[in-house]
This record gives C-alpha cells, structure tokens and sequence, in this order.
C-alpha cells in the first residue's frame, strides 16, 4: 500500500511513499487489545490534568497571601461587647455615623445633614399643599435668620454654605442643581474626618484599592503581552485554565478589599457604638420600650431624625416614635390649618426625605462618571454593603 508501517515494543512509525498535496493528511487507526496497555493510575491521571489546569487554582495562593496580610495589618483591634446602644455615640453627627456603619460616603449621608440642618433650626421644610402633606413636589426648603453656628460639626457648616443661605424656596427636586459645585468637596471633607479623627491610619478606599491594584495591573499586562503569555502557556488549555482561574479569583479580592482596612482602638470602638444604636433602631422593639420607659418627647424624635434618614430607617424610626408626634415638627411649616393628622405627615414626608437623597445622588453619580479615579464613595445605601 502506500503506507509502511514499524511496529516495536514501545514505538509505532510509517513511512507514506506517494504524493501527498500541500496541507493534506492521513489517519492511522491502531487496534490493540484492552489488556496489552495497562490502564494508568488515577493519580497519574491526574497529575497529567493538573499539569495543563493548574492555573484554575490561582485563587489559592492569592487568597492566601491576602490572608496574611489581613492576619498582618487588616484587622481592627479587639474591643469588648458594647451591648445594646439606644443613643449615638458621643461626637458622632448624622451624617458621620453614616460613613462610619460602611466605612464610605453615600446620598443618605448628605440627606441626614440638611435634616440634621433643619432640626438644628437652620432650615425649615416648607409645604404648599393645603391639605399639609409634604410630598416631594410640594415641598420646598427656606433658610432661617439663625446664625449662630456653635451647634454645627464643621462638615455641617460645609453643607449649609454649600446650600448657599438666604434662600425662600429652594425646591427639594431641584436640589441637585444647588449642591453640583460643591459635591465633591463636601464627600471628601466628610470622608477624611475618618483619618482626621483618629479612626482610621489611611482612608478605606485608598486600603482597598491597594489590594485590587496589584490584581488589576496582572489583568492589563495579561492584555498588553499577550504574545509573551503565549510563549508562557503554548496550549489553549492552559490559557482557559488562567482565565478560569482569574476569575474564580475575583470573589476572593473583592472579600479581602472589603476587610482589609484596619481601624485605630478608637475607630473600632466608635463603630462598634455605632452599629449598635443602627442595630437597635432597625430592631425597633426594645427601642419602642426604652423610649417609652424613659418618657422621651418629640424633642427626641427630632434630634435622632437625622441618624434614621443616614441609617434608611426613617419608616422604623417614624414607628417608634408615632406615639409622641402629635403635632408638626419645629423644622416643618405648613398653610393648613387642618388637625395635624400624623399619618397624613409621615408618610408625606418620607417621601421627601427619599426625594432628598436621590437628589443628593445625582451630582455624585454625575461626578463619579466624570471622574477617572475612584471616588470612595457611593450613591446607593450605606447598609455597608
């Protein structure tokens, strides 16, 4: 025929003696019987597996390096139980305690502060509506004449000349518009109070992208060499293997970046005291009973307002104190001169209050988008996500 074929103990070779053309070929089909090639181990198997797959297990050494640097550097301080918490922690404003329960600024955190400016009597949250339902578009914010500001923590000072006083009616829907100049400037004045204060040695975004760096760098150089990649990894298998394995991987740093930074004794402690009191008033039970063991007033509802709309528990917060709310709030005005229906109130306004912090949000995502770094912060919720 015209093929040749030599067969020995551990050798199959053919010679082909006629013409073949440019990129044809030929096939050997060789039968043998089952019992002539022993079967090899399952070991050997796998070895012959892992030798092509084994970058499918990157995840290991980098979850594991990543593990000794959290063990190293990335762990807060051992404090003991802070028990439950129906106060704030001392120092700690509205808007402060929402950066601290997830380490980053977000829209509740500017909303808390302009309630928070209201409450303390800077603004008042004024309705149109004849009924007095403060519903978003009806509802606008006027500034008042008080200017003492020995009240306000510096971030507040901020963000009311950022609100730019004297103002009659600066409608809550177009509140974005107001604070676009100044937005980023008031996130990152409110974020670095986490270093000035004492509660972090560097701030969390930059902690995180120090663990993401490295990893993101691997993932361009991976694109920009290819060529030299292929050199490395001459099989398609293999290739496959690195990107499964790249990708299994991104759980595992997206785990560590969250954990990795490491609050001071004194930040541990103050976020500690913090979730506690977010955690009391998400449970709203036992807080319904200490407020109303304590006799706390309406007073109470106001000044706690604040950290509810930060912690987006305006609804838990509302239901706890509806028993004392029996009349309109010292921050609110209204042309009704309707029995004030608590109800009819707080279900309006706290639509206002979600009005103001989408509001809040559109100048951030705007900035976010326009920037080409990372901005630390966000403009969803701040249940840390």
């Amino acid at each position: 025929g015209a093929m040749r074929i030599t067969l020995t103990e551990d050798r199959v070779s053919g010679v082909y003696d006629q013409h073949m053309d440019a990129y044809s070929g030929t096939t050997i089909v060789l039968g043998l019987p089952q019992t002539l090639v022993p079967k090899p181990p399952p070991i050997a198997a796998f070895k012959r597996w892992l030798k092509t797959y084994w970058l499918i297990f990157l995840p290991i050494p980098i979850g594991l390096i990543l593990f000794l640097r959290w063990m190293a550097v990335g762990r807060d301080p051992k404090i003991g139980p802070v028990g439950v918490r129906f106060e704030p922690p001392v120092d700690v404003d509205a808007s402060f305690a929402g950066v601290l329960i997830d380490d980053k600024v977000d829209a509740r955190d500017i909303s808390a502060g302009i309630v928070s400016l209201a409450v303390k009597g800077y603004l008042k949250f004024v309705t149109e509506d004849k009924h007095g339902k403060f519903l978003p578009s009806k509802t606008y914010l006027r500034s008042t004449a008080k200017s003492d500001l020995g009240d306000l923590s510096t971030y507040e000072k901020e963000l009311l000349k950022a609100l730019k006083p004297p103002f009659d009616r600066l409608k809550i829907k177009s509140l974005s518009t107001r604070l676009k100049p100044d937005i980023n400037d008031l996130v990152k004045k409110l974020e670095n109070e986490l270093v000035n204060r004492n509660y972090y040695h560097k701030l969390p975004r930059e902690v995180k992208a120090s663990v993401w760096g490295p990893f993101v760098f691997m993932g361009f150089a991976a694109v920009f060499f290819g060529a030299f990649l292929a050199e490395l990894l001459p099989s398609m298998s293999q290739i496959l293997a690195l990107v499964i394995g790249a990708i299994l991987s991104l759980p595992v740093v997206a785990f560590f970046a969250h954990i990795m930074p490491a609050r001071t004794r004194l930040g541990a402690a103050k976020h500690a005291e913090t979730m506690a009191f977010f955690e009391a008033m998400k449970g709203r039970a036992d807080y319904m009973d200490w407020f109303t063991q304590t006799n706390l007033d309406m007073a109470k509802y106001e000044e706690y307002l604040p950290y509810a709309v930060a912690f987006g528990l305006v609804d838990e917060w509302s239901e706890i104190c509806g028993s004392v709310i029996t009349e309109l709030p010292s921050f609110c005005e209204s042309p009704s001169d309707s029995v004030f229906d608590y109800y009819i109130w707080s279900s309006s306004i706290n639509r206002s209050f979600d009005t103001l912090t989408r509001e809040a949000a559109a100048p951030m995502v705007e900035s976010a988008r326009a920037s080409t770094g990372s901005s630390g912060w966000s403009s969803g919720s701040s249940g840390f996500s």
